[in-house]
């Protein structure tokens, strides 16, 4: 490089601490001296006027590349990235000057094992995402992101360092012309395979952040870990957006999907049990009719002019049903064959016979409240009840009457 510039750096930056050397070049922290201007004795190019500093650490690096995007990078105020103050090519090497910061790199942290929780890891990713979108829309790769080169600072803040492997995208080349990068971090594509793009830092990324969770990790996002490590580009996430976004789903999903999924169900099986069900006819346990005993009288069947006068007139639908339901069908009638003939007799199976319903006992049964009165001494069924007037009355809006008809027909219209 050009004496005038080494000159000038060397009178504006003071070195404090060589932090890497390689064959590629090296990065020194340093201070910036107070008081240094451009009216210095040693002038710099145009292309780095500097005007009067305060006092604040750098990083200053010479890389021996040249076509690096940091002049793009320049005075950008990216939240993801160090502030790029300076950057000057000559001949073949480039110098650049960009902010310190100061915090933990997230290799460090991995090899204390203090891995990230799956909060931060989350927290992390989505920074990652956001921050990457303009660089990216500026057509800038990184090509070397992994956990050296993203330093933690308070709160989780990340901050992603080192585009000494970056590139521009080039939309009609084949493929790289230079193969930088991390094995194990790169893809297949950035070492000769094809052109890198933006799925190859989605790929970086899925492996960096792979490595900073537990190794027995299996949460929400391991499937999108595992799409970002595709080794097809085309079956990667399409650009940062898409992968923030498949984020989000599956962090709402693991949050409410489950709950949605466990109410719907409770909700089913409650609709099964006390929503009406109108083709059932009777509800209860149908009981046996007894067996006539050998010396019992026959008790002759009453003829159908006999029942017609015996049975009064019903005058409302409910009594219509409960005359109906006491009128008994042909195959229940070819069963009842004998009955004791005296009251004595009949005395002696009073407790095993349920009491029939008597027709002025259904006439005076006119409101709900008088029908649930009836089962004041069933807590079971008037529980029972209860709950179905609810449902009738709040899902169906049915009227007093409708819903008075319905438990008359089940209930009264058989056996109490």
């Amino acid at each position: 490089m050009d004496a005038n510039i080494t000159a000038y750096f060397e009178e504006v930056f003071q070195k404090i601490e060589l932090l890497k050397s390689s064959d590629k070049g090296e990065v020194w922290l340093a201070s910036e001296r107070s008081g240094r201007s451009t009216s210095a004795n040693h002038a710099a190019p145009s292309a780095c006027a500097l005007g009067t500093f305060s006092q604040r650490l750098v990083v200053l690096k010479r890389i021996a590349l040249t076509r690096l995007p940091y002049r793009m990078l320049k005075g950008k105020d990216y939240p993801l990235i160090p502030r790029v103050l300076y950057c000057i090519e000559d001949g073949d090497e480039t110098v650049v000057v960009e902010e310190y910061v100061q915090g933990e790199s997230l290799l460090d942290r991995i090899g204390r094992k203090a891995y990230l929780s799956e909060h931060e890891a989350e927290s992390v990713l989505l920074q990652l995402c956001e921050g990457l979108v303009p660089i990216h829309a500026q057509g800038i790769i990184h090509r070397d992101i992994k956990p050296s080169n993203l330093i933690l600072q308070s709160g989780c803040n990340i901050c992603l360092i080192d585009f000494d492997a970056a590139r521009t995208f080039k939309e009609h080349s084949s493929e790289d012309t230079m193969y930088l990068g991390t094995k194990g971090y790169a893809p297949p594509e950035q070492f000769g395979y094809g052109q890198t793009d933006a799925r190859s830092d989605i790929y970086s990324i899925g492996v960096t952040m792979r490595k900073s969770l537990p190794e027995e990790y299996s949460g929400y996002l391991a499937p999108i870990f595992a799409k970002c490590m595709e080794i097809d580009p085309n079956r990667r996430y399409r650009d940062v957006q898409e992968l923030r976004r498949a984020v989000i789903l599956r962090r709402t999903w693991a949050k409410w999907g489950r709950m949605a999924l466990l109410t719907l169900a409770i909700a089913s099986v409650a609709a099964f049990c006390f929503l009406p069900r109108h083709d059932v006819e009777n509800t209860l346990q149908s009981i046996p009719a007894a067996e006539p005993k050998d010396d019992a009288p026959v008790v002759r069947r009453p003829s159908a002019a006999e029942e017609s006068t015996a049975m009064p007139t019903p005058e409302k639908s409910a009594d219509r049903l409960a005359a109906q339901s006491f009128a008994p069908s042909d195959a229940e009638s070819e069963q009842e064959t004998a009955a004791p003939a005296s009251s004595t007799e009949l005395s002696a199976h009073d407790s095993d016979m349920p009491s029939v319903v008597k027709q002025e006992d259904i006439n005076a049964v006119e409101s709900v409240d008088a029908f649930m009165e009836a089962f004041k001494d069933d807590p079971e069924k008037l529980a029972y009840w209860q709950t179905r007037n609810a449902v009738l009355s709040t899902n169906f809006n049915l009227s007093e009457e409708e819903r008075l008809d319905d438990m008359k027909r089940i209930e009264l219209g058989n056996r109490v």
